[in-house]
């Protein structure tokens, strides 16, 4: 609504092509081709930046294009606010039938200062992706990128967080027609709002994905992106998209996992686990009840500190307790609601009154300063450590 911003944002890449085989300044090549980044007529980069991007296709026919940003200090706007970008690097080489793809990104961070007071600082980053057309067309590969640090500071309370040594690994690879693919996510430290937490881990992974089904998914999207469409719609035409590939890839009895969670916490360690995949499941089991349930296979494991499980419990029944005081205030004009200190007694109370049912049922398991609890669903049945329990809302089991 700004009248001062454009009303569309139109791309235009401007290429000087240099041809070979002997080009000055470069030595041998079949071409070199400088671009330029027009946004709207206008250059991306002002004149007196020097970025440039350039590719280089060889004499053996791959290609590399070549990114570089300088470094640049920049003043934004008149509240005292600086981002010093201290630059970036980047390469993507292909090869000449553009079947693999090696790709490199480096830079030596960014910080943002507000009167000379630094306010986030994004440490160095570099990022490495190796991918390759595989079945179907698809892209499968590698890629890893690696951050030192990302911190804020607010001039009021001081530091906010501090997050060290983030890794995000990702990674994909089909047998036969069914493509797999994980993203675990590391940090070493995190510092938020006063509290410490060590080395943490999360891998998340996917399997038994069609490639075909994926294929007419990325094809859909494609289409979707291209047309100018309102964002709405946009949204509208992508669940359509994912409703009618959704019968298809249910027949190859897909798998989702959480292959391992781990948080060092001031407490001590957090862990799990869960994976979840359908078996001979339809897409008619998921309009309506719960019997798609007696076609899905779960399995999950969860280990963490008793003091941590008190701390999430107790304000979990603080919000209970409070809500349920608030109806009877509505109810009841003449209720009188427990003072603060009985109020905390009532949440201390309650609180301990769950956990220890839920020990005695078995429901979780004290080992040493932990809490842990296994369970199994499989064929429409839940055991909990070892124990079944029946659920009211499922049909009998088939």
């Amino acid at each position: 609504d700004d009248p001062q911003l454009p009303k569309e944002l139109r791309f235009t890449l401007v290429s000087d092509i240099h041809h070979g085989p002997i080009i000055p300044a470069h030595g041998t090549a079949l071409a070199v081709v400088d671009t330029r980044v027009l946004v709207n007529g206008e250059q991306l980069f002002p004149e007196e930046y020097p970025a440039t991007l350039q590719t280089v296709l060889a004499l053996d026919g791959t290609m590399t294009s070549r990114l570089d940003l300088p470094a640049k200090r920049m003043p934004i706007g008149k509240q005292g606010v600086t981002v010093d970008f201290q630059g970036l690097e980047g390469s993507l080489t292909t090869d000449r039938d553009f079947q693999q793809f090696q790709a490199t990104m480096n830079s030596p961070g960014t910080q943002v200062t507000e009167n000379g007071v630094e306010v986030l600082s994004i440490g160095p980053m570099r990022l490495d992706s190796n991918s390759q057309r595989g079945v179907q067309g698809l892209m499968l590969g590698t890629g890893k990128l690696q951050l030192a640090y990302l911190r804020a500071k607010d001039g009021d309370v001081g530091q906010v967080f501090n997050i060290s040594e983030i890794t995000l690994a990702a990674e994909s690879h089909a047998e036969g027609e069914q493509v797999a693919a994980s993203m675990t996510t590391t940090l070493k430290s995190v510092d938020a709002m006063g509290r410490k937490y060590g080395q943490s881990e999360l891998t998340f992974s996917m399997g038994n994905l069609y490639a075909p089904v994926l294929v007419k998914i990325q094809q859909a999207l494609d289409e979707v992106r291209t047309q100018n469409i309102d964002p709405q719609m946009q949204g509208i035409a992508v669940a359509s998209t994912l409703m009618t590939q959704a019968p298809l890839l249910l027949k190859h009895d897909p798998k989702l996992a959480i292959d391992r969670l781990y948080v060092e916490t001031p407490e001590g360690p957090l862990e799990g686990t869960l994976t979840m995949q359908s078996r001979g499941m339809t897409f008619d089991d998921l309009q309506g009840g719960f019997g798609f349930l007696q076609k899905l296979d779960a399995d999950t494991t969860i280990s963490m500190p008793e003091s941590l499980f008190r701390q999430l419990n107790r304000m979990q029944t603080e919000r209970q307790v409070t809500r349920q005081i608030e109806m009877r205030k509505r109810l009841d004009e003449k209720f009188i609601p427990p003072q603060p200190a009985q109020l905390q007694q009532l949440i201390e109370r309650t609180a301990d009154q769950q956990l220890a049912a839920l020990v005695e049922q078995k429901l979780v398991i004290r080992k040493g300063t932990q809490l842990t609890s296994q369970a199994t669903f499989q064929k429409g049945l839940l055991t909990v450590n070892g124990s079944r329990l029946d659920l009211p809302f499922l049909p009998p089991p088939q």
